[in-house]
């Protein structure tokens, strides 16, 4: 395995740990907040991961454009943290199955 495969791989297991971490989070009752903001992380870490696959090179250093679309997480219900979560997971799963299939 090369770096390229060795580092795509460990970005799509962070994604998943991620992922763990969020269904253990629903199931304790955590703040939407957390909730939401371990779903970014497993997309973000699941979209490192398609750009490795893909030789796509940007600047991931700075979240901020993308974090302010996650700015009204204060404002969710529980139920719509939820919802968020499952779709970060269906994306994450997506990911891995494009890179996967790929290969």
């Amino acid at each position: 395995m090369n770096h390229k495969e060795t580092l795509m791989n460990y970005r799509l297991q962070q994604a998943q740990e991620t992922i763990l971490e969020i269904n253990t989070m629903i199931k304790e009752k955590f703040s939407t907040r957390s909730i939401i903001n371990r779903s970014y992380y497993a997309m973000f870490y699941a979209i490192l991961a398609l750009f490795i696959k893909y030789n796509i090179t940007i600047n991931t250093s700075k979240h901020s454009g993308i974090i302010t679309i996650f700015d009204y997480k204060e404002f969710l219900q529980f139920d719509e943290a939820i919802e968020l979560a499952n779709n970060a997971k269906e994306f994450v799963n997506m990911i891995q199955k494009i890179i996967i299939n790929q290969s």
